[in-house]
């Protein structure tokens, strides 16, 4: 059983996130970026809608992924041991793709009654400032901040939604979140896809 460190956990609540949390060896991420790639292939490239969303609900080897015990363990650490997996999804930066993540709080727009949820990212491949590893900004996971819809064409949130001030990058950080940190642009500049998943888990 891997238990988080009463530091990590005190970081987490104030600062709003952890990394890093080792779930996978080299190998086991290798095999379900093969897994993923064959469900691309399948479908005729980058998955889309009701596939890209929830995947869990379809593929067993997901479904196995989301009940790892390191990430349900480190996950009660945080929630307690009542938890739910509320969805998970892809996203996906292909090689030296302009798509980009706006800085946002997934808070504005989940629409959730209550903060009690965190997202756990897994990388299928290395995240690195090159291909668009994420940052945050600690702390502020504590203040809703005002957003607006872009709808940016290369933007790969729904709505190209972002936040509505400007964000000091230098307090960015390259993890493991809880419900509100700002999260920000990151265009994919090398020459390898980055395939991160995450699934959002709350307390039901």
């Amino acid at each position: 059983m891997t238990r988080l460190a009463s530091s990590a956990l005190e970081r987490t609540t104030e600062d709003g996130f952890h990394f890093p949390v080792p779930v996978l060896t080299p190998a086991e991420a290798r095999g379900l970026r093969r897994r993923l790639e064959a469900v691309e292939a399948e479908h005729g490239g980058a998955l889309r809608g009701e596939i890209r969303h929830k995947p869990h609900l379809l593929f067993t080897w997901l479904a196995e992924l989301v009940r790892h015990p390191t990430i349900l363990d480190a996950v009660e650490d945080v929630l307690g041991p009542n938890l739910l997996v509320w969805s998970t999804s892809f996203f996906i930066k292909e090689a030296r793709d302009p798509a980009y993540v706006s800085w946002h709080q997934d808070a504005t727009y989940w629409g959730l009654s209550a903060p009690d949820v965190l997202t756990a990212w897994v990388a299928f491949t290395d995240a690195t400032v090159e291909n668009g590893a994420m940052r945050m900004v600690p702390g502020s996971h504590a203040e809703q901040l005002e957003h607006r819809d872009t709808f940016a064409p290369h933007n790969l949130l729904s709505r190209g939604q972002e936040i509505a001030v400007e964000v000091d990058e230098a307090r960015g950080v390259d993890e493991y979140h809880h419900f509100a940190p700002e999260q920000p642009p990151a265009a994919d500049l090398a020459p390898e896809a980055r395939a991160p998943r995450r699934p959002p888990v709350t307390s039901p």
